[in-house]
């Protein structure tokens, strides 16, 4: 039972990776960078990028990630 659980987890972790990293082939509108984006999340997140498209937020992480 110990294995199955690992392995759906390992495979929603996995896809989710994938999927997140697709946005970097996408052509954004603008990327506001070097500020403080507080998020408001239940995890209380701080970026310092956002990536913005068609007036919607694409993806809010560290400049590495959205740059």
């Amino acid at each position: 039972m110990r294995f199955s659980t690992y392995n759906a987890l390992l495979a929603l972790v996995t896809s989710l990776c994938v999927a997140g990293c697709g946005f970097k082939s996408e052509s954004v509108d603008s990327i506001v960078h070097n500020g403080t984006i507080i998020t408001m999340d239940a995890q209380n997140s701080i970026g310092r990028a956002m990536a913005i498209r068609n007036g919607r937020i694409l993806a809010i992480g560290a400049e590495r990630e959205i740059l």
